[in-house]
């Protein structure tokens, strides 16, 4: 499975998802660099609605943030990719002097090996559910690994980006939910992304 179909999916999915709470940008340009970030997010001052219907999702999007979903676990070379677009932002932010609230790069992958959370230096996070790591402070990255995500309710609208059994179960729960404007939204990204797989394999 190509990354192409699954990085249209995941964007379109977290804009939707986030679209109601903040400021949502796909691709968004690093300034001075000829690369794009994934999924900026920016909260909105006055929430039309709760980000406790996010779950943890709405906890991750609670401040500027940075989302690069994967669908395979990225390697040495995508993880300093995205730690370098965190970088040029956050020093665009200090040119304009802009620091109240620097963003967060949050990693969302399908599996997290030991050896690339090492590679980070990142270490689990005690107030969040298993699966999330942090790294320090100056680095200002966390990774979610999907597949360690404990199967809640709060945790559903990321392990929708997950792989495999991850997915699949979550999508079982998905469609046992109660009518919403999020599970309409959701299973109508999932749908498409599953024609445009099918009609590129």
């Amino acid at each position: 499975m190509t990354r192409a179909p699954f990085d249209q999916f995941a964007k379109q999915f977290l804009e939707e998802l986030l679209a109601p709470y903040g400021e949502v940008e796909v691709s968004r340009e690093i300034p001075g660099e000829a690369c794009f970030i994934d999924l900026w997010f920016q909260p909105g001052r006055f929430l039309d609605q709760d980000l406790a219907d996010l779950g943890l999702l709405g906890i991750v999007v609670q401040r500027p943030c940075l989302l690069e979903p994967y669908r395979n676990p990225p390697g040495a070379a995508e993880a300093n990719s995205c730690l370098l677009k965190r970088f040029w932002l956050v020093a665009e932010l200090y040119r304009q002097n802009t620091t109240d609230s620097l963003p967060l790069l949050w990693i969302l992958t399908p599996t997290a090996s030991s050896a690339f959370l090492e590679s980070l230096g990142a270490a689990p996070l005690p107030d969040l559910p298993p699966g999330i790591y942090g790294t320090a402070a100056l680095i200002g990255t966390r990774v979610i690994a999907l597949h360690q995500l404990p199967a809640t309710p709060d945790t559903l609208w990321l392990r929708l980006l997950g792989k495999g059994q991850v997915q699949e179960r979550a999508i079982v729960e998905l469609l046992g939910l109660p009518d919403s404007n999020l599970r309409l939204q959701a299973l109508q990204l999932l749908v498409n992304w599953k024609i445009m797989l099918d009609t590129t394999n």
